[in-house]
């Protein structure tokens, strides 16, 4: 199967301490990638690092066989996009506006709005559950009404790869999994992939098929969720005895 995305002896460090040491991980199609670890070691870098943002300090980032460094901004945003761990509008921009942004790498130049981009917006407001807010000023909203926008620009972007960070910030229980389950069935059909840095082991296997743990020493394991998610792995991943229990079909991982 053809790899989206690539990452070849990848080293991410902070400071003197090495944070993840040759990582050798390959993204393909239809998969949804759970990065889970400890604060500090490291998530948030690497899905910048994946994202154009951060350059690494030894390795390498392909996106379909390229270099990272060789696509231009908005070839970049046509093939990554990223949602925030904190997003904050600080303008008082509609958020009608602010959805139709996340269509701009998608649409030929000076083409103008189109009415495909109209019919990706609504139907992103409709999803994310925002088609209210069409109209206010995105300096008035809350955390978790900021957290459901960013997740409609990130859809109607469109891009092969979603890059995810901590994407249940500020986000009611009670919609938290419809809405990243939006996400996730999107972005793992087709010719995309998801990856998202998760703090919540339990939401990992709800939503993920593949999981990525980053003990922040430098070592790392990867593999599908139902190999990896086993009490041993997490229990050394937090420094915590970790228990699992079924419930209907899936796992509740809690500490001891």
């Amino acid at each position: 199967m053809k790899v989206l995305l690539q990452c070849q002896q990848i080293n991410i460090r902070a400071g003197n301490r090495e944070l993840i040491n040759q990582l050798q991980w390959r993204i393909e199609p239809q998969q949804c990638w759970g990065i889970l670890g400890p604060n500090g070691c490291g998530k948030t870098s690497l899905l910048h690092s994946m994202a154009g943002l951060r350059e690494v300090e030894d390795g390498e980032i392909l996106i379909q066989q390229k270099p990272i460094n060789s696509f231009s901004r908005r070839e970049l945003a046509q093939l990554i996009g990223l949602l925030f761990q904190h997003s904050s509008y600080d303008f008082p921009t509609r958020v009608e506006e602010l959805v139709m942004s996340g269509r701009f790498a998608q649409q030929k130049l000076l083409a103008g709005i189109t009415t495909e981009d109209r019919r990706q917006v609504h139907t992103a407001m409709q999803n994310f559950k925002i088609a209210q807010l069409a109209n206010r000023a995105a300096n008035t909203l809350s955390g978790g009404e900021m957290q459901r926008v960013a997740m409609a620009i990130l859809h109607t972007q469109s891009p092969r790869i979603a890059l995810l960070d901590e994407p249940e910030n500020h986000l009611d229980p009670g919609i938290m999994f419809k809405l990243l389950q939006l996400l996730t069935d999107f972005f793992s059909t087709d010719n995309r992939s998801c990856i998202m840095v998760l703090h919540d082991p339990s939401v990992a296997v709800r939503l993920c098929s593949h999981l990525l743990l980053l003990f922040g020493d430098g070592r790392y394991i990867q593999g599908r969720t139902m190999d990896i998610a086993i009490p041993e792995n997490l229990s050394e991943l937090y420094a915590h005895p970790m228990h699992a229990v079924t419930i209907d079909d899936g796992l509740l991982f809690y500490p001891g």
